[in-house]
């Protein structure tokens, strides 16, 4: 039987999310006050600049959802698709060259002594394993990286099949970020508003449901 998560971390795993968007609130409304300009600010942003620091920064961890989302508030839809599919090409490259020459025989000796190992997979099932790992939320982009370029996946299946998958989502992201910033009462905006409020009610319903199933299967065990 699955032991049940504690009732107190997880009122203070909320408590501390509350926390953090309080404090969030609390600095937009500073900001707010004495007339600070974050859009103006947004919109001198450099491309090129944004492009670097997105191709570099998530091969050390950084979420990849932020520069997304930025894309969208601070530059033009075009522009910031076309900026975010070619900093994931550098990005997703250099991951697949550090996974090969420097994280791959640590990595495989740890595995080794505890008598785990990769297994080999055949073309369809790299195709959809890829395409499974960009874009079922769960591991972060960094470890999405390190995973594909363990699994033995060859270099261009690797790429086009993640920029497929992350590519969309860029996009996605980039369109709702520019609509709720800029103008989210718009026919645009409603509708990213929709769609957003529908997927949480999907997915809370779905999460509902899989915790009355776990309950179920625990009273019968």
């Amino acid at each position: 039987m699955e032991a049940e998560a504690d009732p107190v971390e997880k009122s203070w795993k909320w408590l501390q999310i509350a926390v953090v968007g309080l404090v969030f609130a609390i600095g937009f409304w500073q900001f707010a006050r004495v007339g600070f300009d974050w859009r103006a600010v947004l919109e001198a942003s450099s491309l090129w600049m944004f492009f670097v620091a997105m191709a570099t920064l998530p091969v050390f961890g950084f979420p990849i959802s932020a520069c997304y989302i930025y894309a969208g508030v601070a530059f033009e839809p075009l522009e910031a698709s076309l900026a975010c599919i070619g900093a994931l090409a550098v990005n997703m490259s250099v991951s697949y060259a550090l996974t090969h020459s420097v994280f791959k025989k640590p990595i495989t000796a740890f595995l080794a002594k505890r008598t785990w190992s990769i297994p080999e997979m055949s073309d369809y099932s790299q195709f959809r394993f890829t395409f499974l790992v960009r874009t079922v939320p769960g591991p972060p982009f960094f470890f999405q990286n390190l995973i594909l370029g363990l699994a033995g996946i060859p270099f261009w299946t690797y790429l086009w099949i993640s920029l497929l998958g992350q590519g969309g989502i860029a996009i996605g992201v980039i369109i709702c970020s520019r609509y709720l910033s800029h103008d989210p009462w718009s026919k645009g905006g409603i509708t990213v508003m929709v769609i957003l409020v529908a997927l949480f009610v999907a997915k809370s319903v779905r999460a509902i449901r899989q915790r009355r199933e776990k309950r179920r299967s625990s009273i019968e065990e």
